[in-house]
């Protein structure tokens, strides 16, 4: 006798690969490919009413958000990295927010504009403002998506609600940008996938999340707060199984295990890239930018790339406590720019303008503020009225408080570099509570023009011997 055809299919495998999925709706018999970067597929369905299995993925087209909601090793951080290469792959950029170190090996992909680790509260802050500025710019032509992927929602939570976003100017917290995100960023392409464990189903983002992947959870009846009886919720307990639960119904889901490796080489790079401070910054000859007056201040920005000042325009000051690396980043410029004038606080007043007075608008480099009213200081202000160009590094003492004399010159100064040495950077001199540090030790901080922020890693001195 034939055996009869069973009444259910198998249950979902353990282990899903890409090629496990069944072709998309829209693709022909032979199998094709999703089209454009409209569905990112990222698991296998279990559809028992149909007698077939589906294919889970996230549908930018739509403009809608997703949460990915499991304990540790559920799986959440697979679903992201799946996401993440399927994006790449079909032309979108890509943002990381990696709370657990999972998705590092994301960075430095072809398309991947930043994955910031939980220590870079600043970085995280200066990616919500590249995606705030797409959301408050001028419309034009459409561009492809930017995907944010929070991984580890339980960590950044209260690292985003304690980071201020704009630089400290009255931007708004991490976690309020976020949000905003959520409700506004699918009119500038912006699509927000956010995984966490059990807090994220009682967060604010929860409201804003279309679909909502439940994976396991250390108590099944969690479910309930995604509007899911427990009795959905699948007993086994192996990583990446779980319910997609989309406008009160669920279907019980196999996360698929993303393939190694990445998009292709010649995949345009990331249109909106944050990149991480670099470790170190060293002079370079000669300066980038061509000849000119020009400084090399050191390596930063959101390119990673030289950071420039000319002193011919205005004073430069380096503000930051001692061992901030203010005194480096001067010994740094003099090696630069053999010409010019190192100054101490205590150098000779006499000596000093019978100097300035030889060299036709000479560099001075002061380390140090002499005293209010001293003869150095008058010297010092003399030659500025001259057309001296300097740079100056000093502590928040020193010019923070000061309305007259050399302080007060310093203080309006159209550059400015502030430096700090542990995980906050001082601002008291721009009237500013502190910061949060762009990168760790000293050396890090910001450059200041005309108001515009850019992170920094201060060039140091070359050590000869």
């Amino acid at each position: 006798m034939p055996v009869p055809p069973a009444p259910w299919l198998p249950p979902l495998p353990a282990r899903v690969s890409g090629a496990d999925l069944p072709a998309p709706p829209d693709a022909d018999g032979d199998g094709g490919t999703d089209a454009g970067t409209g569905a990112l597929p990222w698991g296998l369905l279990d559809l028992p009413a149909e007698q077939a299995r589906g294919r889970a993925a996230w549908d930018l087209e739509r403009g809608e958000h997703l949460l990915v909601v499991g304990t540790v090793r559920s799986g959440r951080s697979t679903l992201l990295r799946a996401l993440a290469l399927a994006g790449l792959a079909r032309g979108a950029d890509v943002l990381v927010l990696d709370g657990g170190g999972a998705l590092a090996g994301l960075a430095g992909l072809p398309g991947t504009g930043a994955v910031v680790a939980r220590h870079e509260p600043w970085r995280a802050a200066r990616v919500l403002q590249r995606l705030l500025e797409r959301l408050d710019g001028p419309p034009g032509v459409p561009a492809p998506p930017v995907l944010l992927l929070v991984d580890g929602w339980e960590a950044w939570s209260p690292v985003l609600a304690g980071t201020e976003v704009g630089d400290g100017a009255g931007g708004g917290t991490g976690a309020e940008a976020l949000l905003r995100l959520l409700r506004e960023g699918s009119a500038a392409g912006v699509r927000v996938a956010v995984a966490g464990d059990r807090p994220l189903l009682t967060s604010p983002l929860a409201a804003s999340a279309a679909e909502v992947v439940l994976l396991r959870l250390a108590d099944r009846a969690d479910a309930a707060l995604a509007g899911m009886p427990v009795s959905l919720v699948p007993r086994a307990a192996v990583p990446g199984r779980g319910l997609l639960v989309r406008d009160g119904t669920a279907h019980e889901v196999q996360v698929v295990l993303p393939a190694q490796g990445g998009p292709a080489a010649d995949r345009p790079p990331a249109r909106l890239r944050v990149a991480p401070l670099p470790p170190r910054s060293r002079a370079v000859t000669p300066v980038p930018g061509g000849p000119g007056p020009a400084l090399l201040l050191g390596h930063g920005g959101d390119d990673g790339g030289p950071v420039l000042a000319d002193p011919a325009a205005g004073p430069v000051l380096v503000h930051g406590p001692p061992g901030s690396g203010r005194s480096s980043l001067l010994r740094a410029l003099a090696q630069q720019r053999p010409d010019a004038l190192p100054v101490g606080a205590g150098h000779d007043a006499g000596a000093l303008a019978a100097r300035l007075r030889e060299v036709p608008r000479p560099l001075v480099l002061l380390d140090g503020t002499p005293p209010p009213g001293s003869a150095l200081e008058d010297v010092l202000l003399a030659a500025l009225d001259a057309g001296a160009h300097l740079v100056a590094s000093a502590g928040g003492a020193e010019v923070a408080g000061a309305f007259r004399g050399l302080g007060a010159r310093l203080r309006a100064a159209r550059v400015l570099v502030l430096l700090g040495r542990g995980p906050l950077v001082p601002a008291e001199v721009l009237g500013r509570r502190p910061l949060p540090a762009p990168g760790p030790g000293p050396g890090a901080g910001f450059v200041v023009v005309d108001g515009a922020w850019t992170a920094v890693r201060v060039v140091a001195p070359t050590v000869t011997g």
